[in-house]
């Protein structure tokens, strides 16, 4: 999920290197399913996944985040307008 706009999106130099390893957690979706929330290692919640249908597939989520991410670059689409739902 992207930062709101405005004064609680980060601010260039605000980013630090989390104090210990991050997890993915788990939860139940308010309206059915589950949920993958990552935290880094402060524990605060930089990404929330949207639902899966059932564990089995929120953990083949978390294994293809953990796949992408280590090898990921970073793509600036700020650009662009982002498209409307």
């Amino acid at each position: 999920m992207a930062a709101p706009p405005g004064p609680s999106a980060v601010q260039p130099g605000e980013v630090s290197r989390p104090s210990g390893p991050g997890k993915f957690e788990l939860v139940r979706a308010d309206g059915g399913g589950f949920l993958i929330r990552i935290l880094d290692g402060t524990g605060a919640v930089p990404a929330l996944s949207g639902s899966y249908q059932d564990i089995a597939a929120a953990v083949r989520g978390v294994e293809v985040v953990r796949e992408c991410a280590a090898t990921a670059h970073i793509s600036d689409q700020t650009a662009q307008a982002p498209p409307l739902p």
